[in-house]
């Protein structure tokens, strides 16, 4: 064995994956060859992905246009407020000392934050979509793509990603791409907007998106995300928000519903989210309801 045929030795990889027959290197293998004994190259380099790239500026066949409808549609949202909430690290810090017993640690964290709403769409929390199309159709993901890059550098969104963890690949039907927005007025703006202009590439949301998400628009559904910014909210739970970590950890009703009586889960199920809502509506006001209090 060549000394630079690393992957061929089970001593150094442990076990030797096999790009072509989706097996390890083990007894499962049977009479199947494996990847080196048929000519193809290690794994490592043959499911290497090609990166994706889209047009930006006057390359992109989406930015004049997209430019002039985004700046009439923006120009008289209001988008501008604070939300209070939790210092993530001082939650830590205070489960830590819950936990251990012991008594406080001293450098006790600041309790709470304020962070204005800009701050926490630039982050990639609030509200986000989901879009479905068909991502193996490499003409449809660059005008997904084209569109969608046009759509962030105007200032439409705030991000967005295809694949990476969504879509059919990923066990994710339903969500080829995930755009963030923030602010619940902009996505209420927006939602139409890429539904005219991706209508044709854009198929029926499923998966997951019919069940967790609300209509923006037929095509375009979306979440409430909250993780990390506030550490008292899970990042599922209810349709369309999260629910209180409190309530998805310490609750046989909600996570063993089978092993519960169903009227008593089903009223533990409206109970929790109905507190999540409301807290929601509390601490993040116009971001997480719009202006319309549409939640």
């Amino acid at each position: 064995m060549d000394d630079n045929e690393w992957w061929k030795d089970p001593t150094v990889t442990g076990k030797a994956p096999l790009g072509n027959v989706g097996n390890s290197l083990s007894e499962k293998n049977g009479d199947k060859k494996t990847w080196w004994d048929q000519g193809l190259p290690p794994v490592q380099d043959q499911d290497e992905p090609k990166p994706l790239v889209f047009a930006k500026g006057a390359d992109n066949p989406f930015f004049n246009s997209v430019s002039k409808i985004v700046e009439s549609r923006l120009k008289d949202l209001d988008l501008d407020g604070e939300a209070e909430m939790l210092n993530p690290a001082w939650w830590e810090w205070n489960k830590r000392n819950q936990t251990s017993g012991r008594l406080r640690e001293e450098n006790e964290p600041v309790q709470t934050r304020k962070l204005i709403f800009q701050e926490i769409a630039s982050q990639g929390k609030g509200w986000k979509f989901h879009l479905n199309f068909d991502a193996q159709d490499p003409a449809k993901v660059q005008t997904v793509g084209n569109f969608l890059t046009a759509m962030e550098e105007c200032g439409a969104i705030t991000a967005f990603k295809i694949g990476k963890g969504g879509g059919k690949e990923s066990d994710a039907p339903g969500k080829e791409a995930t755009v963030y927005i923030g602010h619940r007025n902009k996505a209420n703006a927006m939602a139409p907007i890429i539904e005219e202009a991706l209508g044709g590439v854009l198929d029926d949301p499923e998966g997951d998106a019919l069940k967790d998400d609300v209509v923006f628009t037929p095509l375009v559904r979306g979440r409430f995300e909250i993780t990390n910014l506030d550490p008292e909210f899970h990042q599922y739970g209810a349709k369309g928000h999260p629910l209180l970590r409190d309530d998805m950890r310490g609750s046989p009703q909600w996570q063993r519903t089978s092993m519960v009586d169903e009227q008593d889960s089903a009223r533990f199920k409206k109970e929790a989210t109905a507190r999540a809502n409301s807290c929601l509506k509390e601490r993040y006001g116009v971001f997480y309801t719009g202006s319309q209090a549409a939640v």
